[in-house]
C-alpha cells in the first residue's frame, strides 16, 4: 500500500491492483488547470490496465462540476452503466456512530454547507440566476456554428470567468420573434 499526494505528474508509470482517490470533489477541475481531476484519472488509469483492478472515487458533494459531478450525473440511478457503482446517501446513513448533535448544529450554523457535508447533495450555486436544470435545457451540445440570419437582430450576452479557478467564460447569442402575440428567445448559444 502507498499513499501519494494527487499529482497527474507523479501518478504515471506505476502497475496498481486498485486506486482509491479521496474528497476528489474538490480537486481542481478546470480544463486549464494545473493539476486537474480529469488529468489526475487520465495518468492513473493505465496503471489499472493490466491488473483490472477498481478505481474508487470518494468524496463528499461539493459544486456542480468537476469528475464527480461528472460522474454522478452519467451513472447515478437505473440509467448509468452496471460497471459504475454511484452511492449518495447523507453521512448518518453511512456512518450511524456519527453523533446526531453534531449534524444538527451544522444545519443550524449553515444550511447549504451541512446539506453538502452531511446530507450529501450537490451545492447549487448561491448566485446562480438560474437552476443549472435550466440552463442545461438550454445548452445546443455540439453545435460549433449558425448562420446568420437576414434582418433579425442579434443580441450577445456574456459572464467572462472571474479568474477564481472556480468559474467558466460564458456566451450567449440569441435573437427573439414574436409567436401567438409573445416575444419568445431563439436560437440560443451557451459556450
Amino acid at each position: 500500500m502507498e499513499t501519494q499526494p494527487a499529482s497527474w505528474r507523479f501518478s504515471r508509470g506505476f502497475t496498481s491492483v486498485s486506486v482509491t482517490l479521496d474528497e476528489c470533489a474538490f480537486f481542481y477541475c478546470n480544463d486549464d488547470a494545473a493539476n486537474s481531476d480529469t488529468e489526475l484519472l487520465i495518468a492513473l488509469k493505465p496503471s489499472l490496465s493490466t491488473t483490472g483492478g477498481p478505481m474508487l472515487l470518494t468524496s463528499s458533494p461539493s459544486n456542480m462540476e468537476g469528475v464527480v459531478y461528472r460522474l454522478w450525473k452519467r451513472h447515478h440511478g437505473a440509467q448509468g452503466d452496471p460497471r459504475v457503482l454511484v452511492v449518495q446517501a447523507d453521512s448518518r446513513t453511512l456512518n450511524p456512530c456519527l453523533r446526531r448533535d453534531v449534524v444538527d448544529r451544522a444545519y443550524e450554523d449553515d444550511p447549504v454547507a451541512a446539506e453538502a457535508e452531511f446530507g450529501g447533495q450537490f451545492r447549487q450555486p448561491v448566485t446562480a440566476y438560474l437552476d443549472r436544470a435550466v440552463v442545461d435545457k438550454a445548452i445546443d451540445k455540439g453545435v460549433t456554428g449558425r448562420t446568420r440570419l437576414p434582418s433579425v437582430t442579434h443580441r450577445a450576452h456574456i459572464d467572462v470567468a472571474g479568474g477564481t479557478g472556480s468559474d467558466s467564460f460564458c456566451a450567449c447569442i440569441g435573437h427573439k420573434v414574436r409567436e401567438n402575440g409573445r416575444d419568445n428567445l431563439c436560437d440560443r448559444r451557451f459556450v
